[in-house]
């Protein structure tokens, strides 16, 4: 049975090539988002307690998509499939141990390495079609019919202020996934056309296939060999009651020929077993250097995060402004070039040309940034505990200083860290 996993960034191909795969192979396709919507409309027990995680803006705990996950699994079985492909899940190693218990892994792990530029033009360029559900784009793969084209749409999840946490998101917990699958994990360059990716993992496959036909077939050879197994080929052919020209039994001329298959068998073991010590130290060094390249490659996405963070910060993005009175109101946050003070407006302020919007800054609308002593998450200040919520305090974030506080809500928890770590890093907090 196959047992694949695929991940990388978001707009790698993921999805894509877990479709060609499933179609070749008759694999389920496992996408954690398709089964939480399938167990939601069907009113499953599990569905019942993810929609009311929803409801409350929460986000559904692991061991309730991992049961989905697990049920799922052993449905593939019994509806004819040879197997399964889990479509960017896990997404954290807390997921990984959980799947674990669940006896749920992977046989086979495939990373799609793309540079998030890249990334973002696929995902900001995707549309849908409503009708078929398929997935196409502005640019790479344009539907030929005029019918179709009417019903293209773009996902609100698609906009540029919805991907960067997303993105961070992986550079957060991708390389620890892939640490923990390192041995049967394959890094693909996403890069090439959707075809030769393809390509490349079903050589990949194939290639697995092969080694573990080899390895059953050692299996059989090294049980024949075995001197436990031999002894007791011995014993039948030679029973004890009979006797050779030196009155010995020939069971005891062939303990001695015993002893010699495993003397020899011992120098085998040992030279096998300084082969694999050998081998265990190169890939030890190489999971170091990974290591050392993962935390390199951090720094510099960490460096890419902060420099779009600032982009999105000037050009000004909405969310839900909580105040000292009143109910709160989306507003319009951006900041100068100077980030010396970050401003709030009302977003139905007319934008530019060039779709940015059209800021009109006032003091009595601003903070300075150089006043604020610490970024706190959650329903932390005295605005957020009077107008706040309790089951909201994942989305909420508050610029604080000793007078006064920003407090602001997100859509997303995905969105509030984002911004959270954005701010810390261009406060140094």
């Amino acid at each position: 049975m196959l047992q694949l996993l695929i991940n990388g960034p978001p707009g790698a191909g993921k999805s894509s090539l877990a479709e060609r795969l499933c179609e070749n192979y008759n694999l389920e396709h496992i996408a954690t988002g398709t089964i939480l919507r399938d167990n939601i409309v069907n009113h499953t027990k599990l569905g019942l307690i993810a929609s009311n995680c929803i409801r409350r803006k929460e986000l559904v705990p692991d061991a309730v998509v991992i049961e989905m996950v697990a049920e799922t699994v052993l449905e593939c079985t019994h509806n004819g499939k040879s197997g399964w492909i889990l479509d960017g899940f896990p997404r954290t190693a807390e997921q990984c141990i959980g799947m674990c218990q669940k006896q749920i892994v992977p046989s086979l792990v495939f990373v799609l390495e793309l540079d998030e530029s890249e990334c973002i033009k696929r995902i900001t360029g995707r549309m849908f079609d409503s009708l078929t559900k398929k997935i196409y784009h502005e640019r790479y793969h344009i539907p030929s019919g005029l019918d179709v084209k009417k019903r293209l749409s773009r996902r609100k999840d698609d906009a540029l202020d919805m991907i960067l946490p997303r993105m961070e998101a992986y550079r957060t917990h991708g390389e620890s996934i892939h640490l923990q699958y390192s041995v049967v994990a394959s890094r693909i360059d996403a890069k090439e056309d959707m075809e030769s990716v393809y390509q490349r993992v079903c050589r990949l496959i194939k290639q697995s296939q092969g080694n573990r036909n080899k390895s059953d077939n050692q299996i059989e050879a090294d049980t024949r060999l075995d001197p436990k197994f031999m002894w007791k080929k011995t014993a039948v052919e030679f029973p004890f009651s009979e006797k050779d020209s030196k009155g010995m039994s020939p069971i005891c001329n062939s303990i001695g020929s015993s002893e010699n298959i495993n003397s020899e068998r011992l120098e085998d073991e040992s030279a096998s077993l300084k082969s694999v010590a050998n081998e265990a130290v190169t890939s030890l060094e190489q999971a170091v250097k990974r290591v050392q390249m993962a935390k390199k490659d951090i720094a510099d996405r960490d460096d890419q995060l902060i420099t779009r963070f600032k982009m999105m910060l000037e050009d000004g993005f909405n969310v839900k402004k909580h105040g000292r009175r009143g109910r709160p109101h989306v507003r319009t946050v951006y900041t100068d070039l100077d980030y010396s003070r970050v401003f709030w407006q009302n977003p139905k302020e007319k934008r530019t040309e060039s779709g940015s919007y059209l800021k009109r800054p006032t003091i009595d609308q601003s903070l300075a940034l150089c006043d604020v002593i610490r970024v706190e998450r959650g329903q932390e200040t005295n605005v957020l505990k009077r107008s706040g919520k309790k089951e909201c305090s994942h989305l909420y974030i508050s610029l604080v200083t000793e007078k006064r506080s920003l407090d602001l809500e997100f859509e997303n928890e995905e969105l509030a860290i984002f911004v959270a770590k954005g701010f810390k890093t261009v406060l140094s907090l």
